[in-house]
């Protein structure tokens, strides 16, 4: 099988052979296999041309949504979404982290600062949040490390002086403390900033 010609349209080439068959390719796969025209390939060449110019587009995907820092499974996610393969996504995943491009353990240490420093929430928000992208529960108990006691303790007596007001009735207190326990800070946290509180 010989190629024909070959076809710029549209951030695409159509690779055209002899035997009347094409495939679309992006410009990676043009350049990998070295393709040009008048050259002789095998019968069943177009078919993993095909089948490697799915898994490159897959991997050019995958790359452009990690400008921002993902979890493995937002990027499994994102690429379902984009109607890739099962089997394109498991090998995209596999050569993302064998270039270091994508780390579970990376991004949940990054999760970890963000969601204190930025969204103040307490351990037991980020390590479910963790969890519900799919973070390894190993993962999150080696992450979790990272986690800034002191600032874990800063966060909860700076919303809970925010939220409180000045008001430490029963009824008002209790409203408080529901309040942090959603934003996942631990009771004996909230029971010490209260105590501190109280005693000045």
């Amino acid at each position: 099988m010989i190629i024909n010609k070959i076809i710029y349209k549209k951030n695409e080439f159509i690779v055209e052979f002899n035997n009347g068959k094409s495939v679309s390719i992006v410009e990676d796969s043009l350049v990998k296999f070295n393709l040009y025209k008048g050259l002789e390939v095998s019968d069943d060449f177009d078919n993993s041309l095909y089948e490697q110019d799915q898994l490159t587009r897959a991997f050019i995907l995958a790359c452009r949504y990690l400008s921002n820092i993902k979890s493995s499974k937002q990027i499994k996610d994102y690429l379902y979404r984009k109607k890739i393969s099962n089997d394109n996504i498991e090998k995209t995943i596999d050569l993302l982290t064998e270039k270091g491009f994508l780390d579970d353990y990376s991004y949940a240490v990054s999760y970890i600062h963000d969601a204190q420093i930025l969204k103040k929430h307490g351990s037991k928000k980020i390590k479910y949040s963790l969890f519900e992208k799919g973070i390894s529960k190993n993962i999150i108990e080696k992450a979790s490390a990272e986690i800034d006691d002191e600032l874990e303790y800063n966060n909860a007596h700076e919303l809970f002086l925010k939220k409180a007001n000045n008001d430490y009735s029963f009824e008002n207190l209790n409203k408080v403390i529901k309040f942090l326990l959603a934003r996942g800070f631990d009771y004996s946290i909230i029971k010490e900033v209260i105590n501190y509180e109280k005693e000045r």
